[in-house]
């Protein structure tokens, strides 16, 4: 597989990245060795960026075009309207290869109608295509659906657009788990296609209370290619979700501020309900007293009173999955999501929206007077207003919860490392499929805000993700090592 030489490790398959890189967690002293070699072969200077040749590709043939399947009905590996039993495919013991089919979403709006704004939903049906069986056992599915577009910015700056799907029936789609809603985002910003499935994977590893399922795929929208989209899970309250009790509250902190309720905490905090969108004054009052007394204990730190608020462990693992992709918006801007039940608790659910993260963002600079390299501390030192400001500064000044922080770290450094195989597995699998994306949405080598790094081939922006992480994750380790 291609990506084998891609980074450098030809044709000896027993090479681990502890070899290729020279120091190993254990030995964080040594100079990375790969970074070496790739300041002689491609010339660079010695600081951060680092990448491989451009010239450097896979060799792939374009796929040909897909039949229409929206017509017909494929009668093998087919589930009825409600069938929950479609069995996911263990990729634990299949090696990484380039799909020959790649999986597909077929959409046909009724009457080809225009899918217009993020209001109004257009009635059709949908095919979920997988004639590999790459994701599960079942090779198509079609079932009635209504659809809207999403998103803020990602809707109205980008002519690539992200929607919400509503199906008419619940069903385990590409071994996901059984659902009725579910989310397609463009990722036009990241030229990886990655992302947000990388940031999941992060997720799975720190042990968040709930890692949305992702899934690349092809997308057809009235027999056009609109090319590759992630498939995830909607984000709501229910029980494989946001899995709160009657009387539990589903929040999000955003400074869009566009739900029905939302205030912000005396540290300025944006809240927003979620679930209920509507609460009583009397939830209000409860959820803002909780936020108040969490941020008046945060005025001493140190005393832990904090820890009478909030679920500690999950603020711990919400911080190294920000932290780590150094994510825009993850100091306590947007997109974040808390839930408060019956323990009475803060609790960090869940985390999404990554497309910026993993140094691809430029307005760094301009919101907080730093970089998107790889370097430097961002969740830990900055909140929305700027440095050493919000709840993780504060946290961060008592003892015992950096001490938690490094506890954390450590024992999960392994399996953090052992992700840096993502992105190059990856590219194999989205070899071809890039392709097609690409040549329906001409932007590689051009700047897309917010751009921090504008590879000039799909191979350059894969490397940039792999680097940046590599880099990342070795200089956090090497930061958290001396607390």
């Amino acid at each position: 597989m291609y990506y084998n030489k891609f980074f450098l490790r030809y044709e000896n398959r027993d090479l681990r990245h502890s070899d290729l890189l020279g120091a190993g967690h254990g030995d964080r002293t040594g100079t990375p060795i790969i970074l070496i070699v790739v300041l002689l072969l491609a010339g660079c200077r010695a600081d951060y960026p680092i990448y491989l040749p451009d010239e450097i590709q896979p060799q792939v043939e374009k796929p040909e075009e897909p039949e229409d399947t929206t017509a017909t009905t494929d009668t093998t590996g087919t589930t009825e309207p409600g069938d929950t039993t479609s069995t996911p495919v263990d990729p634990g013991n299949k090696p990484i290869e380039t799909p020959v089919h790649f999986p597909e979403i077929r959409i046909a709006t009724d009457y080809s109608a225009e899918i217009k704004d993020k209001v109004n939903y257009v009635s059709g049906s949908i095919t979920f295509i997988d004639q590999d069986k790459i994701y599960s056992d079942v090779v198509t599915l079609t079932e009635r659906m209504k659809i809207r577009g999403r998103g803020n910015s990602t809707w109205d700056q980008f002519p690539k657009k992200p929607y919400r799907i509503k199906m008419d029936e619940s069903h385990k789609v590409f071994g996901m788990r059984s659902d009725k809603d579910w989310i397609l985002l463009a990722d036009y910003s990241d030229k990886t296609l990655l992302h947000n499935r990388f940031a999941m994977e992060i997720s799975k590893v720190c042990e968040m209370p709930w890692t949305p399922e992702m899934r690349s795929v092809m997308v057809y929208l009235n027999n056009k290619c609109i090319g590759v989209y992630t498939l995830s899970e909607h984000k709501e309250v229910g029980k494989h979700k946001v899995d709160i009790s009657e009387n539990g509250v589903y929040l999000e902190i955003g400074e869009e501020m566009n739900e029905p309720v939302c205030f912000n905490t005396t540290m300025d905090i944006p809240i927003m309900f979620k679930d209920p969108e509507n609460p009583s004054s009397e939830v209000q009052s409860r959820v803002k007293k909780q936020f108040n007394d969490f941020e008046r204990a945060l005025k001493n730190p140190e005393n832990r009173v904090y820890l009478n608020f909030i679920d500690v462990n999950t603020f711990v693992n919400y911080f190294i999955v920000q932290e780590l992709v150094k994510n825009p918006d993850g100091n306590l801007r947007r997109s974040s999501y808390m839930t408060l039940d019956k323990d009475n608790k803060l609790r960090m659910y869940h985390v999404w929206d990554f497309d910026l993260a993993f140094g691809n963002c430029d307005f760094f600079g301009s919101l907080y007077g730093i970089d998107a390299s790889p370097s430097g501390w961002f969740v830990k030192e900055f909140n929305r207003y700027g440095r050493n400001r919000g709840w993780y500064w504060a946290l961060f000044k008592d003892p015992a919860f950096k001490a938690q922080v490094k506890a954390r770290w450590q024992s999960l450094y392994p399996a953090l490392e052992e992700l840096m195989e993502y992105p190059n597995e990856q590219a194999v699998f989205l070899a071809n499929a890039q392709i097609t994306n690409f040549e329906c949405w001409p932007i590689m080598g051009a700047y897309v805000w917010p751009n921090a790094y504008v590879g000039g081939t799909y191979t350059s922006e894969i490397y940039h993700l792999w680097d940046f992480y590599y880099v990342r994750l070795r200089w956090m380790d090497s930061q958290i090592s001396t607390w």
